[in-house]
């Protein structure tokens, strides 16, 4: 969501807009680290099939949660390439051409722009897929 405002707020410079995705880059690692360990123990220690295989983990895809948590696990990794692309590879990009060239707006850098906003737009997208699949495997619970 903050990529999303960052991008998409009329008032900054495409420098401005990529200085603010950039600086959150550790704190987005951190994030993902955290996600990575709570994913790995919410697949091993479900309350349907304790995950201890790869024969247990197909087992578990037979049932609903199974298979709205293997879908919300597609999204998931989607979101942590598309935070990668944004933080690490097109924001600093569009940082240092848009310095390259102060006071203008290049073809160069209002293309970077738009790269670096549909990026963060496609990775809203995925969170939003994530969330969707996590209230359904919450809904199959109850």
């Amino acid at each position: 969501m903050f990529d999303a405002f960052a991008m998409l707020s009329p008032a900054l410079t495409a420098e401005q807009r990529a200085r603010f995705v950039t600086r959150t880059r550790w704190i987005a690692l951190v994030a993902v680290a955290v996600i990575l360990v709570t994913g790995i123990w919410q697949t091993m220690e479900n309350p349907f099939v304790k995950v201890d295989s790869w024969a247990t983990l197909e087992k578990l895809r037979t049932k609903t949660y199974g298979e709205a948590l293997f879908f919300k696990h597609i999204f998931v990794v989607t979101t942590f390439a598309l935070t990668f692309l944004t933080r690490f590879i097109l924001a600093p990009r569009l940082v240092a051409t848009a310095q390259a060239t102060p006071g203008r707006e290049t073809v160069e850098v209002a293309r970077l722009q738009r790269t670096l906003t549909f990026a963060t737009l496609l990775n809203l997208a995925a969170c939003f897929g994530a969330v969707i699949l996590a209230a359904r495997m919450e809904i199959e619970l109850h």
